[in-house]
């Protein structure tokens, strides 16, 4: 499977290099997802509802906040003083802990994003904490 991807990531890269990309409708646009055909049958109505109430999942919600924690830790170290920054580790291993007791996991444990944010959680503590 990692050969796969390997080999699907080095013809992606070619072909960015080759200018193949850059020439396509939606080149430097965003992507705007609206399509639900993964969605089954009986849950696209209350997901739509859901959707335009401005409702999200709790794990989305967790793993959104995740995601600009990180990014503040990793792109602000000028403006964040030492305390801040260890505050922000702790709200971001108590987002994890929340999530993982309720049963709402943000992924699964062999997941590479998972192991990934534990990785950043580590190198960040070890960084300001330790």
């Amino acid at each position: 499977m990692l050969y796969f991807r390997l080999l699907a990531e080095k013809r992606i890269q070619e072909a960015i290099n080759d200018g193949k990309f850059d020439t396509l409708a939606y080149a430097g646009k965003p992507l705007h997802f609206a399509d639900d055909t993964f969605v089954p049958d009986e849950l696209k109505m209350s997901y739509k509802i859901l959707k335009n109430s401005g409702f999200c999942p709790p794990e989305i919600e967790g793993r959104k906040e995740i995601n600009n924690i990180l990014d503040l830790l990793e792109n602000s170290s000028d403006i964040l003083d030492l305390k801040s920054k260890i505050l922000q580790i702790r709200k971001l291993e108590t987002i994890l802990f929340s999530l993982q007791s309720q049963g709402k996991t943000i992924t699964t444990y062999n997941d590479e994003y998972y192991q990934k944010i534990l990785i950043k959680i580590q190198l960040l503590k070890k960084q300001y904490i330790e």
